[in-house]
């Protein structure tokens, strides 16, 4: 449609070095709105990713956010539903990170992969689609979240890939035997000390499971 995708397709071909084109398709969203009124300047309510990243929040806060609504559909951007959204994107990082770091070794879910796929084809329907991820959340293997992430592009295979550094390592080892100690002091101390080095450290009944705190 003239004249917004003729600019994007001339830019972005530009932009290639071999001037390939992007896309064959290109979607555009419903308007973004901002506590229910349209986004300007003269309102104070412009807001762009930087402004996300100095809350220190990840822009994939905001992709996640933006996914769970559907295109045809107008997105009202509040900071509580990026709060909300940083929750769940979170908990995704968290259960890949657990199904990385233990020996849990669950078979493709086939079932959720159908069912994912038939809402992609309804006019990419993706709240629906991340609907069945939550789903079947604890019943997805690593490549499930892995193989559903190559649509959702949240970069869930960094945090699967993430090497965990000696340091960090150590530190989340001396914290446990503080926590089966009891000396409680300490060992929030060392969960201070890791956080500080860019990472974060849960519990679970396996150990503690290390994930890194910031994404770009």
């Amino acid at each position: 449609l003239f004249p917004h995708h003729e600019n994007e397709i001339a830019q972005s071909v530009a932009a290639d070095s071999e001037h390939r084109p992007l896309a064959r398709f290109f979607i555009e969203g419903e308007h973004l709105v901002v506590d229910g009124k349209k986004m300007s300047k003269s309102l104070g309510n412009f807001y762009t990713l930087n402004d996300i990243s100095e809350r220190k929040i990840s822009p994939l806060v905001f992709r996640y956010l933006v996914l769970t609504s559907h295109y045809h559909s107008p997105l009202n951007f509040k900071w509580d539903a990026l709060k909300a959204a940083t929750v769940s994107f979170e908990r995704l990082r968290g259960r890949v990170a657990v199904l990385a770091q233990t020996s849990e070794n669950m078979r493709e879910n086939k079932k959720f992969r159908t069912e994912f796929k038939k809402h992609l084809a309804d006019d990419l329907n993706m709240p629906n689609a991340l609907a069945v991820l939550w789903t079947y959340f604890d019943a997805l293997s690593s490549d499930d979240f892995l193989w559903a992430d190559r649509i959702l592009g949240l970069r869930l295979d960094d945090t699967a890939k993430a090497k965990i550094p000696d340091e960090i390592r150590a530190l989340a080892d001396e914290r446990e035997r503080a926590r089966d100690s009891k000396e409680s002091k300490k060992a929030d101390e060392l969960r201070d000390a890791i956080q500080k080095l860019g990472w974060t450290v849960g519990d679970t009944p396996n150990g503690p499971i290390l994930k890194p705190l910031n994404l770009d």
